[in-house]
């Protein structure tokens, strides 16, 4: 099915604003602020929970260690207990020299074995506490400060002379000439009640060293979180700005790309043309997205060869944005344009045709993209194919005004009621009694001349004012066909028909005239398409309520007819341009004709506006075409 236009293309609708992308957290400057938002909060969370997770590891790490060695010193002073023995202590006066050597040594190789640094058993005689066996060290036989048997020990604390009157162990961290030492005393009593100590050093030192190592563990551990958590953020970050950056459906660069680009370019002026496929949209309602994408693929593939190494950029869904150097010049991107293949299928099964239109502009590059859109849009409205931005400069101060001034014209009718009703004949082609009459407004300005609606239709961008218009003109016709027979009809746009008050003013109408099904409410096709399943509806709801609808202006071929035909209609009426190629063009009178069969079959009224002359008149006849309108059946006046 070819979807090549049978009439002029369809005007584009206004170019959508581009989301504004601000820079965080250094990324880029296109990181939208909320995502970055998110992952800085969730970054925070993760790592205060890191730090807790540490914090409580290194706590419970450092209190097994603790545990561990109060363990490790109650197991070596029990030891030495075994080893020294409870009848050592029962005959305490009667120790050899020979004897308390012996115990010494064996101690020692006790402390060597249990990793502790001095085991010992001690008796308190008042006011004093005796050494009554004891370890030694290497140092110590090197200095030669060994103890000897019933020595007094005169730095013995409060702590250590208390726990000859504890029932369970005592720990003390303290130091004396030996050295600065975690000790644990443990109380025995013989049956003769007399009490002794056994008890076990540990050097600070090499406590501080086994908690060090959980200081290291715990940053080890710390440290591994963190850089798998930097790991993560960077790919994220990485797959992010990828994702930011390129539309996923083509594989090509989107518009943060083309800013990004622009920002960033060595030069600090260049061309770029925007260029919009205009038949995309109806591929895409008619075939699916996925078609669409590749039809954009292939466009996008095509210009890609001319342009390198610059890249081409998908812009929105229909727009696509070409860059190249100043020394090629705004005409190079102009010609690539106008030279695309548009008689050539770009896509086969189905075979499907495009046709371009684009905005050229040169210059800085921070008002390239902006100027470029501004051109596209003038070549839109005047329906050309190439507009470049220069030329747009000098006729836009001039339309901005005539704009301004036709806004308050139309302010200042809908005030005044100076807004009147033009009536344009509607001819049956088998009836020629049978007329129907479209109604358009008029505007009277302050000296009474009449301006056409083509003049003032352009400007009539406020919905709320074009309402007061079409409301005012409803009214006109309403007491102007109220009391006759005449078939009549108005066209309205989906803003107004979409206004609850609007509808519902309607809605009183239709309840209250003679003949509801005289009247006729007519819809823009474009309009329809943008809306259609809300259209879909309105239509129903009209149509229940007694009253006709029509689609006007279609001009955009086959594939959106067997949609339009979908919809709930009474009649179809051409685009304007139509009559002026069918003496030409065959192939256009054959798809007139194609179009009245079907909308004959469906009963739907094929009409058929600007009829200038018999032949053309005798030929739509021959094609099956249901109403005529035109100079030839007669001109739009204010009377009937």
């Amino acid at each position: 099915m070819n979807t090549r236009s049978i009439a002029q293309p369809l005007k584009a609708n206004k170019v959508r604003e581009s989301t504004k992308i601000s820079q965080l957290l250094g990324l880029t400057s296109y990181t939208p602020r909320l995502p970055i938002a998110w992952l800085a909060l969730a970054s925070l969370i993760f790592l205060a929970a890191l730090s807790i997770y540490v914090v409580a590891n290194y706590y419970d790490t450092r209190r097994d260690i603790m545990a561990s060695i109060d363990a490790q010193l109650i197991n070596a002073a029990t030891s030495a207990n075994v080893m020294v023995g409870k009848g050592y202590h029962s005959s305490l006066d009667s120790i050899t020299a020979a004897e308390f050597k012996q115990k010494s040594h064996a101690l020692t190789e006790l402390a060597n074995a249990l990793n502790v640094e001095y085991v010992y058993t001690m008796v308190l005689k008042a006011p004093n506490v005796h050494f009554t066996a004891s370890s030694y060290t290497r140092e110590d036989l090197k200095l030669k400060r060994l103890t000897r048997y019933q020595d007094i020990y005169s730095e013995a604390s409060v702590t250590l002379k208390s726990a000859f009157h504890s029932t369970e162990p005592v720990f003390e961290v303290a130091k004396d000439k030996w050295g600065h030492f975690k000790s644990v005393f443990i109380p025995f009593v013989l049956p003769d009640g007399t009490t002794y100590i056994a008890g076990a050093d540990i050097t600070i030192h090499d406590l501080e060293s086994r908690l060090n190592e959980s200081v290291i563990d715990a940053a080890v551990d710390a440290s591994f979180f963190f850089i798998m958590f930097l790991v993560v953020v960077s790919l994220y970050f990485m797959y992010y700005k990828k994702t930011l950056t390129s539309d996923n459906r083509t594989g090509f660069g989107n518009r943060i790309a083309l800013e990004q680009a622009l920002k960033h370019s060595k030069s600090q002026h260049l061309c770029l043309s925007v260029v919009w496929v205009k038949e995309l949209e109806d591929i895409i309602s008619f075939y699916g997205t996925e078609v669409g994408d590749n039809v954009m693929a292939k466009v996008m593939s095509y210009f890609s060869e001319f342009t390198h190494p610059f890249e081409v950029y998908r812009l929105t869904t229909s727009k696509i944005a070409l860059v190249t150097s100043i020394e090629n010049s705004e005409h190079y991107l102009a010609n690539l344009t106008e030279s695309f293949p548009c008689a050539k299928p770009i896509y086969d099964a189905p075979h499907l045709y495009v046709n371009l239109c684009a905005g050229v502009a040169k210059g800085n590059c921070a008002l390239l993209l902006e100027n470029a859109f501004l051109a596209l849009r003038q070549a839109q409205q005047q329906n050309i194919q190439i507009c470049y931005f220069d030329s747009q400069l000098q006729i836009n101060p001039q339309q901005q005004s005539k704009n301004l001034h036709l806004t308050r014209l139309l302010q200042s009718a809908c005030e005044s009621d100076r807004i009147i009703p033009f009536f344009t004949p509607r001819k049956a082609c088998h009836d020629h009694n049978n007329i129907q009459y479209q109604c358009s407004a008029r505007i009277l300005n302050e000296r009474g001349a009449i301006i056409d609606a083509e003049h003032f239709y352009p400007v009539m961008k406020q919905p709320k004012l074009r309402a007061q218009i079409s409301m005012k003109l409803l009214e006109l016709c309403v007491t102007r066909f109220r009391k006759s027979n005449h078939a009549w009809s108005i066209q309205l746009s989906h803003a107004e028909i979409a206004d609850p008050e609007y509808f519902e003013y309607i809605s009183q109408i239709l309840r209250r005239y003679p003949q509801p099904q005289l009247i006729t409410f007519e819809f823009d096709e474009s309009d329809v398409l943008k809306n259609f399943s809300d259209m879909n509806l309105m239509m129903q709801s009209l149509k229940a309520k007694g009253a006709n609808v029509a689609v006007s202006g279609v001009n955009s071929g086959f594939l959106t007819i067997n949609r339009i035909l979908k919809l709930p209609l009474d009649a179809i009426c051409l685009e304007k341009s139509i009559c002026e190629q069918l003496s030409d063009d065959e192939m256009l009178m054959s798809s007139v004709a194609y179009l009245a069969d079907h909308c004959n079959t469906r009963r739907i009224d094929l009409i058929v506006p600007c009829v200038t002359t018999s032949r053309q008149a005798k030929q739509l006849e021959e094609a099956g075409v249901a109403r005529l309108e035109g100079s030839w059946v007669g001109k739009a006046s204010g009377h009937l």
